[in-house]
């Protein structure tokens, strides 16, 4: 807290704020292969309590099969 208040900064303003969904945000250097698109896609239908579809019954382009070359779900091959 003191490095907070030495460079004159308000924690809270960096815990408690809502993040615009085109920010960037403290996770948006790591690559899992999901992109920002379909998580923001999917915090638009969380909020009005929807679901996404398995990826073994539909693709729903998370982005994840550009880490692995291909369909995410093959039952053959032990992926995701």
């Amino acid at each position: 807290m003191e490095a907070f208040a030495a460079c004159g900064l308000d924690p809270d303003f960096y815990n408690y704020r809502a993040l615009g969904l085109d920010e960037v945000t403290p996770w948006s250097h790591l690559d899992v292969g999901v992109t920002h698109a379909h998580l923001v896609r999917e915090y638009q239908k969380a909020l009005q309590a929807q679901t996404t579809q398995p990826c073994n019954r539909q693709c729903s382009a998370c982005g994840a099969n550009k880490l692995l070359g291909g369909p995410c779900f093959d039952y053959s091959k032990n992926s995701l």
